[in-house]
């Protein structure tokens, strides 16, 4: 099944001619979250109790205790303070900082004719738009490839910050999306799609293209 998606880009001569890069190269720039417009996104509420069972559960803090080298009755007096060291990490937010800082997103609208898409992302309306025809199959592509074949989601628009829980067996990827598919319900026209980079993370990626892949 393939589906129609948007990237609106600046004016080249306001970018230097790097945003041609996308019909030149077939490179995309994908973003540290850091970077992106609304310091709220990619942010969440953690519930630090449910986590430390998830560490303790999942052996984390033993994997982590055993990273040390120190001696087993060593190992014993440090794991109340790796604990408290952790909480404090979750409950300060740097746990989550950690987690997000390696993570390269490049975003597409499923609409091309948004008049405030236009206006933010295309230099006032003087820049121009790509549409991509994407396999929007996802089951046999690997973390390797999400890049290649710009493997995405569609972004869930909500009132309210997401809880951001642990990973679960239920559902492994439901962390995933309270981490980086939830944005606030202002956001609601860009109808955002989200390729998310965990291995090559931040940078210039190549994409696949080709008939199928690249309308101009």
């Amino acid at each position: 099944m393939y589906r129609k998606l948007y990237k609106y880009f600046p004016c080249p001569i306001d970018d230097n001619e790097a945003c041609l890069d996308v019909l030149k190269k077939n490179t995309l720039k994908f973003s540290d979250v850091g970077a992106f417009n609304d310091p709220f996104d990619c942010r969440g509420v953690y519930d630090p109790d449910a986590w430390m069972v998830y560490a303790k559960d999942n052996g984390l803090l033993k994997k982590a205790s055993n990273l040390s080298k120190l001696s087993a009755s060593k190992r014993i007096l440090q794991r109340r303070p790796m604990e408290y060291r952790l909480r404090s990490m979750i409950e300060s937010g740097m746990f989550h900082e950690e987690a997000i800082r390696s993570v390269g997103i490049t975003c597409f609208s499923n609409k091309f004719d948004n008049i405030l898409m236009w206006s933010h992302y295309a230099s006032k309306h003087t820049g121009f738009l790509v549409e991509f025809t994407l396999d929007d199959e996802h089951a046999d592509i690997s973390l390797n490839d999400i890049e290649w074949f710009l493997q995405g989601f569609d972004v869930e628009y909500q009132i309210d910050m997401p809880q951001i829980s642990p990973p679960n067996h239920d559902d492994p990827f439901l962390s995933v999306k309270e981490t980086f598919l939830y944005k606030a319900k202002d956001w609601e026209y860009e109808q955002e799609y989200r390729v998310i980079s965990f291995k090559k993370g931040a940078g210039i990626h190549e994409f696949r293209s080709g008939p199928r892949w690249l309308d101009t």
